[in-house]
């Protein structure tokens, strides 16, 4: 069995500021982190040549686009409108995650039509199936594939002895970011690895993994799959049967 390095980065511990936690780990791909006091405000800029993808870690925030004021809580996420300035005020102090994506010209004439801006409450977003999974995980699709150009994300939810089965797919990468609730191991290449919360670690592509708990622990993380073609779109259909 081949076995990949692993990037894994832990940020549980940040104050205050901006870090960008990975550039360029996956290709056309920027995560940065930024930690907000309360009532401290950032702003976004348009975005013409990326997709951006704003997700609270922890705290509570408002976000001002154009149409008017939304209220983020943890775990919501929000996709921002092409040729649209977004601000965010916290309101708490607010861990707040920023990634972004990297589309073609063509792309952006079919993503600027789209119904943009998205915001998916976490508690309300819809659940899938998936056949790696034990029928009391709660999986949540939280950017549906063709959202975004080449790009999906999700979560997965369960406690106990349970286990998401070790599987690949060579047709698309990933990142996987723990909540704070997060507490598991991670199997990549039949190398375990603590996965703990707040963590963003790198699925190496083509990699086998898997994800298990034991006892009292939980695993509570977002998937994010980077896409290259149409072969991964099929895919991800396929794995994921709506509920």
């Amino acid at each position: 069995m081949m076995r990949h390095n692993v990037n894994m980065i832990h940020f549980a511990d940040v104050t205050c500021g901006k870090d960008c936690l990975m550039d360029g780990e996956i290709e056309g791909t920027r995560i940065s982190r930024f930690m907000l006091e309360a009532e401290e405000e950032i702003s976004f800029s348009i975005c013409d040549r990326f997709a951006r993808v704003l997700l609270v870690l922890s705290g509570e925030a408002a976000v001002q686009p154009a149409r008017g004021i939304l209220s983020l809580h943890e775990r919501d996420s929000y996709v921002q409108a092409p040729l649209e300035e977004v601000c965010i005020r916290a309101q708490k102090k607010t861990l707040l995650l920023e990634l972004c994506r990297n589309i073609t010209g063509v792309e952006f004439q079919a993503y600027s039509q789209g119904a943009l801006p998205l915001f998916t409450s976490y508690e309300k977003a819809p659940t899938y199936r998936e056949d790696c999974k034990s029928e009391k995980t709660v999986s949540r699709m939280l950017i549906p594939a063709r959202t975004i150009p080449r790009f999906a994300m999700g979560s997965v939810e369960t406690t106990g002895d349970d286990q998401v089965e070790e599987h690949a797919h060579p047709m698309l990468e990933q990142f996987f970011l723990g909540f704070s609730d997060n507490n598991c191991t991670l199997m990549i290449d039949g190398v375990p690895y603590p996965f703990g919360p707040h963590t963003l670690l790198h699925i190496p592509l083509g990699s086998t993994h898997g994800v298990c708990s034991k006892g009292d622990q939980k695993i509570h993380y977002i998937w994010m799959d980077f896409l290259f073609d149409e072969t991964g779109l099929a895919y991800m259909d396929r794995a994921h049967r709506m509920n």
